[in-house]
């Protein structure tokens, strides 16, 4: 894992982002759509081979692989049943 990020879905993502930035020092990696759940989001170098083990461990997911602009992603339940996002980037 190289980097982890958090998503948080907001109202307004032009009222968010000068107050995450200017207010408190986060810097915007993606501007992606608004929709979807707040998750935490885990790159991963391998996207299948993780799947694949975390499948044979009997793991839950929300969706199957889906590529989309910057690469491939995937939502897992956490026992709790949160969701957090498997990606890697293109």
């Amino acid at each position: 894992m190289s980097r982890v990020n958090v998503r948080y879905i907001v109202n307004d993502i032009d009222a968010a982002i000068p107050f995450y930035t200017d207010m408190l020092g986060f810097k915007v990696a993606v501007h992606p759509a608004p929709g979807g759940w707040n998750r935490i989001q885990l790159e991963v170098e391998d996207i299948e081979a993780t799947v694949n083990r975390l499948n044979l461990a009997g793991k839950r997911f929300r969706n199957d692989i889906v590529t989309g602009n910057g690469g491939k992603q995937i939502l897992i339940e956490d026992p709790s049943g949160n969701p957090i996002e498997l990606f890697r980037p293109f």
